[in-house]
């Protein structure tokens, strides 16, 4: 803390992870400096910038230094979007551009994480053809820089179907030159499968039986950062999977009737399918 309030704003930004690295060092190293349930505390939260990660986010986190591919799932509200905006700082400061992609499955959700629509990045296009005509149609400019690829990270995962989930894993084991899903490289996905749907009709992505030949460690996020009234946060994760009981209904419909002292604020309307 002394060393910190001697930095100003950008350098603290700048070196606290470093910082908190060192003390962790520390703190490991030293006998009785701190009893083990301070210890444990202390080495489990990761910061990002200046907010602490949760145990769940920072066990995500910390899988993805370890090298595994892993998955981030969880309701609206839950810190993925957090969590996979430290993972890529993470990432970026500790890999050459070359070696990581930074995509979404629309462009929309894509702008949100700073990165591409996943088409974009792997160069395929509509995807209409084979994972080998679309690897023969690769510039050799191309195919050398995903070559070099080591991570993917691929936001909003929920919208791939099974045929381009395959397609895609196929398309990069020629890419890689290495009969492994997804050409061995490791994965990092972030979804809410309660969310929209594939527009394909093949099937959702985890029905494929590459999904469990990838061996991902899921992460199921559940602390809502959200909201702070648990009663509405329970009654949004029943609706979540469709469980609407007659209380639930009940409450909801006495909304109808809220008044606001701002007579130019309009109520947003959810058309839930």
């Amino acid at each position: 803390a002394i060393i910190q309030n001697k930095l100003d704003i950008d350098m603290r930004k700048k070196y606290k992870p470093l910082l908190r690295k060192y003390i962790k060092t520390i703190i490991l190293t030293t006998p009785n400096i701190l009893d083990e349930e301070n210890i444990q505390e202390e080495v489990n939260n990761i910061m990002f910038g200046d907010i602490e990660l949760s145990k769940e986010q920072s066990n995500a986190y910390r899988a993805v230094m370890n090298g595994e591919s892993i998955m981030i799932t969880g309701n609206a509200g839950v810190g993925k979007s957090m969590t996979l905006r430290a993972i890529i700082e993470y990432i970026k400061a500790n890999y050459n551009s070359a070696e990581y992609g930074v995509t979404s499955t629309t462009g929309c959700s894509a702008l949100l994480i700073k990165g591409s629509t996943l088409h974009s990045f792997l160069k395929i296009g509509l995807a209409k053809e084979s994972a080998k005509q679309l690897f023969n149609k690769l510039s050799g400019f191309n195919k050398l820089r995903l070559n070099k690829l080591r991570i993917l990270i691929i936001d909003e995962l929920s919208m791939m179907d099974k045929r381009l989930f395959e397609k895609i894993s196929e398309y990069l084991k020629y890419v890689k030159r290495l009969n492994k899903p997804f050409g061995g490289i490791q994965l990092i996905f972030s979804f809410d499968m309660a969310q929209l749907p594939p527009v394909d009709d093949s099937g959702y992505c985890f029905e494929s039986p590459v999904w469990n030949e990838l061996n991902l460690k899921c992460f199921n996020f559940t602390k809502s950062f959200r909201q702070a009234d648990m009663h509405f946060v329970n009654i949004l994760n029943k609706l979540r999977f469709g469980h609407c009981t007659e209380d639930i209904y009940l409450e909801l419909r006495e909304l109808i009737y809220t008044e606001y002292d701002d007579p130019n604020i309009e109520p947003m309307k959810l058309f839930p399918t």
